[in-house]
């Protein structure tokens, strides 16, 4: 896991219902303003200060023409 931000506790939800985290995808907390960027896929859902983070949307890349 690779973060970057504000100073948080960051933890894993492993219940059963938890939609795991994706491989390459970055997270975000908005309270806190940490992002982490998930790097190795795991069972449970990357949690900020108890709760869940939400997946940040792509950017738009630029075209090559």
């Amino acid at each position: 896991m690779v973060t970057k931000g504000g100073d948080a506790e960051l933890s894993c939800d492993g219940t059963s219902g938890a939609e795991p985290n994706r491989l390459g995808k970055r997270y975000l907390d908005e309270a806190t303003a940490v992002t982490v960027l998930c790097i190795k896929v795991g069972t449970g859902r990357i949690c900020c200060n108890g709760v869940p983070m939400t997946e940040m949307a792509q950017k738009k890349l630029p075209s090559s023409d």
